[in-house]
């Protein structure tokens, strides 16, 4: 994979994120971070989970976040002009995948504290976040603090990173062998 070096810059680009939530999640926080004008469309399933307290919280921090159609397609229209820095207190009840998407985009952001204000869902997630984030850009680029983490801006270096295996895809084979009859 090739980077941008620096935060997106896209106009007039319409992504299909499919039914993929995680995707969605992600892709919004990064397009918010950069400067861009970008409609992300998905299936009506898509559109119809939890995603209005990441789009509300993305308003708080700059970001243009509306609704949208396109191609008869549920979408969301994101118009980026970067994210403030300073203290984040982001919505946490309902994804970790609000959390880690936040973390990728934010060291375009100038120093953030995020707050975290207590349990984090499936955390396993987050932890791999922060591990890919030090990988990237040093083992400082992310501190625990009482109560949050400091994520400090600084260019991600290129490396060789091996993608760790996700168990939980194993899942869908098991469910089919289960209902087969299988072993």
């Amino acid at each position: 994979l090739r980077g941008l070096g620096g935060p997106p810059t896209a106009r007039g680009v319409a992504v299909d994120a499919g039914a993929g939530a995680a995707n969605l999640r992600f892709l919004c926080c990064w397009l918010a971070a950069g400067e861009t004008d970008v409609v992300v469309t998905g299936t009506p399933r898509l559109f119809e989970r939890p995603h209005e307290p990441l789009f509300a919280f993305l308003r708080e921090l700059g970001a243009e976040v509306e609704r949208t159609q396109a191609d008869g397609r549920p979408g969301a229209r994101i118009r980026g002009h970067g994210l403030r820095g300073g203290e984040w207190r982001p919505p946490l009840a309902e994804r970790s995948q609000f959390l880690s998407g936040l973390l990728l985009a934010a060291h375009w952001c100038g120093e953030v504290l995020v707050r975290l204000p207590g349990p984090i869902p499936s955390a396993g997630y987050l932890d791999l976040t922060l591990e890919a984030l030090r990988a990237f850009r040093g083992p400082l680029a992310v501190t625990a603090e009482a109560g949050g983490l400091r994520l400090r801006p600084g260019a991600p270096e290129p490396r060789d990173y091996a993608v760790p295996g996700d168990s939980s895809a194993a899942t869908f084979f098991l469910v089919a062998l289960a209902l087969r009859g299988g072993r």
